[in-house]
C-alpha cells in the first residue's frame, strides 16, 4: 500500500507543471527631491525644454557638456543641435529623460531611472529594455490588432538573438515602430518601441558647480 501511494505521489509530482518564474520588473523612481536645489533646477530645465527655449537650455548646461562618445561637446554644439531643422526628436528625447526620474550616484544625478538597472550576468546589456508603462500590451503580431499575449508593467525584456532570416523591427501603416521582444519568463512577441527604454538609450548627468547645477552630459550609446 505504501509503495503504491509513493508511486502515485511521484506520478502526480511529475505531471504537475512547475510554477512559472516571476518576471523581472524595474519600477521607476525619482530621488531628485533628496536635494531641493537640484529639484528646483530640474523643474526649470524641464520648463525650458517644454517651451523649446534653446537659450535657456544651453545656459543650464556645462560649458563642456558632453553630447556623444565621439567628441561632440560644448554649449555651441548643443545650441546647434537644438536649433537644427530636424531637432524635434532630440528635444523629445531630452524631455523624456528629464521626466523619467533617476538618482544620485558619485556626486552626480543621473537620469532616467532605467540607467541604474543592474542586469543579471546572463543577459546582454545591449539588448535589454525596460517597459516604460503599466499594462503595456505584448502582442502576437506587430499591430494594434494583434492578439494580446500579456500586459506588462515595468518589466525587463530582451530583444532575441539576431537571426538573419527573421524580421525583428517592423513599421506598421500608421508609422508606429514595433520590436520583437522576449520576456524573462520566455514569452516572445511584439511591442511598440515607444514603450521600450534600452539601457544604452539617452541618459543625462547633472553636477553641482560653483555656478550652480549644470547638465554635465547628454549622451546615447556605449
Amino acid at each position: 500500500m505504501r509503495i503504491a501511494l509513493l508511486l502515485l505521489l511521484s506520478a502526480l509530482l511529475l505531471a504537475t507543471p512547475a510554477a512559472a518564474a516571476e518576471p523581472l520588473t524595474y519600477p521607476p523612481f525619482d530621488d531628485a527631491g533628496q536635494q531641493p536645489t537640484f529639484k528646483t533646477y530640474r523643474d526649470k530645465l524641464i520648463a525650458a525644454v517644454e517651451k523649446r527655449d534653446v537659450a535657456a537650455v544651453v545656459a543650464m548646461a556645462s560649458p563642456e557638456v558632453e553630447l556623444s562618445f565621439g567628441g561632440d561637446s560644448g554649449r555651441e554644439t548643443l545650441r546647434q543641435w537644438l536649433s537644427a531643422a530636424d531637432a524635434e526628436p532630440y528635444w523629445e528625447s531630452l524631455e523624456r529623460v528629464l521626466k523619467e526620474g533617476g538618482t544620485f550616484q558619485e556626486g552626480l544625478f543621473i537620469a532616467p531611472w532605467t540607467f541604474h538597472y543592474v542586469a543579471p550576468e546572463t543577459m546582454d546589456i545591449y539588448s535589454i529594455a525596460i517597459v516604460a508603462g503599466k499594462n503595456v500590451r505584448l502582442r502576437a503580431e506587430p499591430s494594434t490588432a494583434g492578439k494580446v499575449i500579456r500586459a506588462l508593467t515595468y518589466e525587463v525584456v530582451e530583444m532575441p538573438p539576431y537571426d538573419q532570416g527573421r524580421e525583428d523591427r517592423v513599421t506598421d501603416p500608421s508609422g508606429r515602430e514595433w520590436l520583437r521582444v522576449r520576456t524573462t519568463v520566455g514569452e516572445e512577441g511584439w511591442m511598440a518601441s515607444e514603450f521600450l527604454r534600452f539601457l544604452i538609450d539617452y541618459r543625462a548627468g547633472f553636477q553641482h558647480t560653483p555656478q550652480g547645477w549644470q547638465m554635465l552630459f547628454f549622451v546615447a550609446g556605449d
